[in-house]
């Protein structure tokens, strides 16, 4: 698979997942594509989204740092 397909089917699964984040946490604090935020500790971001909860914050985001990196869909909680 190309990595330009690999990206869109991470992509796919990026916003199915937002959609249920969002149903259970309401709308992201904050979302971007192609950009760095200080507070999800991966680089390469290729697109992420941060909800703010009782117990703090925690991000969904894609990164892709290099071609020799591999590709991630991770969740974690922000720093």
């Amino acid at each position: 698979m190309a990595v330009a397909e690999l990206l869109e089917s991470f992509k796919a699964d990026f916003e199915s997942a937002v959609v249920i984040l969002t149903e259970e946490y309401g709308q992201p604090t904050r979302s971007g594509c192609d950009s760095e935020d200080d507070a999800i500790p991966l680089s390469g971001l290729c697109e992420f989204a941060v909800w703010d909860s009782p117990g703090g914050s925690f991000f969904l985001a894609i990164a892709y740092e290099d071609r020799g990196a591999p590709m991630l869909l991770m969740v974690g909680v922000t720093e």
